[in-house]
């Protein structure tokens, strides 16, 4: 089934917002109409495949991530801060490039800039779980009495049987 135009902006808003009324009224659906719409919408086949084709397309890799905590790892203030003919600047430059490493950015009244970037720690941690580079411990519980008392008959059975 080939989608219509205001299927396909439906799909568009939806993924947007989760919301199938609000989706189709801004695809240009009634308003009276709207929530049926949108609820019939999500259970046609072709809208729900695209809906979850547009999701796989823009779903984020585990290369994709480990390059992101990568660089949260390896950042640093020097990421931000501009040097001209030597002299260190005094303002922050945040840029497409860095602008992932900032967790917090503010500026107060008297224009002091603060920025507190990514935790590099916690990235790191997370890149070496992720390589498997820490030793996890297991815990086994087991019921071991059975065994142990097994044992002990035998031993009264034959002295003789656990000499080896």
């Amino acid at each position: 089934m080939a989608l219509t135009n205001k299927q396909r902006a439906f799909i568009d808003h939806y993924l947007l917002c989760w919301n199938a009324s609000e989706a189709a009224r801004r695809a240009g659906y009634s308003e009276k109409t709207a929530r049926s719409i949108g609820q019939e919408n999500l259970t046609k086949p072709a809208i729900r495949q695209e809906i979850q084709k547009v999701l796989q397309e823009r779903a984020m890799g585990v290369d994709e991530a480990l390059k992101i905590l990568a660089d949260m790892g390896r950042g640093s203030m020097s990421d931000f801060v501009e040097v001209v003919d030597g002299i260190r600047q005094p303002y922050i430059k945040i840029t497409t490039e860095n602008a992932h490493l900032v967790k917090e950015f503010e500026q107060d009244a008297t224009g002091r800039i603060k920025v507190k970037l990514e935790d590099r720690q916690a990235a790191i941690d997370k890149i070496m779980k992720a390589h498997g580079a820490y030793l996890t411990r297991a815990e086994i519980k087991t019921d071991v009495s059975h065994s142990w008392q097994k044992f002990i008959e035998e031993q009264d059975a034959d002295p003789s049987a656990g000499d080896e």
